[in-house]
């Protein structure tokens, strides 16, 4: 992680390093993970520092720094702020600005797109839980956290039954653009972290060339 984060851990005690080195091996254990790690090493490297942060609930990347809540330095973590790392510094993706809406929504709804897709796949094309923090088939789906718990039994199993239709003949390695963006709605409208921010969604204009590259990684 050093030579990613050119300026170190110069807050972190040595047990606090010793976790974030720790989810960092369990992040790169994992094939797709390690690649995504590679590519955005062979294009970038940030001069900012890791720390802790206890003003957040969770893990953020921000100003070429990397930050965990004090009690959450999780592989499952890492993995969220390492795939908005290969959308913006590897693919060119644009998060908004005060003045701007640009792709911070659609990069959201594209990484839990991602991790439901490769969950699937990593369970052995099944959507049993196994492992634990940091294993792709032990992550949530996105399904399961709307702000509309009615609607949770409904969009789980149509999301489910979408993944197994593209992962039929084994790992997709192209999205369709018209599934991708309706999807992209329906998380926009109804993902509890998400909804009602302001947001851009449905973005046809973002593609899907991102998460196309991002499946041939995995």
């Amino acid at each position: 992680m050093a030579s990613l984060f050119t300026g170190g851990a110069p807050t972190l005690t040595s047990a606090e390093i010793k976790e974030v080195n720790d989810a960092y091996a369990k992040m790169t254990s994992i094939n797709c993970y390690r690649n995504i790690d590679e590519a955005v090493r062979n294009k970038t490297s940030y001069a900012g520092t890791i720390f802790l942060d206890d003003t957040y609930a969770s893990a953020y990347f921000r100003k070429g720094s990397l930050a965990f809540p004090p009690y959450g330095i999780l592989a499952s973590s890492m993995e969220h702020e390492f795939i908005h790392m290969y959308q913006r510094d590897v693919q060119g993706k644009k998060v908004d600005t005060d003045k701007e809406k640009r792709d911070t929504g659609m990069m959201e709804f594209e990484l839990a797109f991602y991790q439901g897709i490769i969950r699937y796949i990593h369970a052995g094309y099944s959507w049993t839980f196994k492992g634990e923090d940091g294993d792709p088939s032990y992550q949530s789906l996105w399904t399961s956290g709307l702000t509309d718990p009615s609607l949770i039994p409904q969009y789980e199993r149509e999301f489910q039954t979408y993944v197994a239709s593209i992962c039929a003949n084994g790992k997709p390695t192209s999205i369709d653009i018209n599934e991708f963006v309706k999807w992209s709605n329906i998380f926009g409208e109804y993902s509890r972290g998400y909804s009602g921010k302001g947001y851009k969604f449905g973005n046809y204009d973002y593609g899907t060339s991102c998460i196309n590259s991002l499946l041939k990684l995995y």
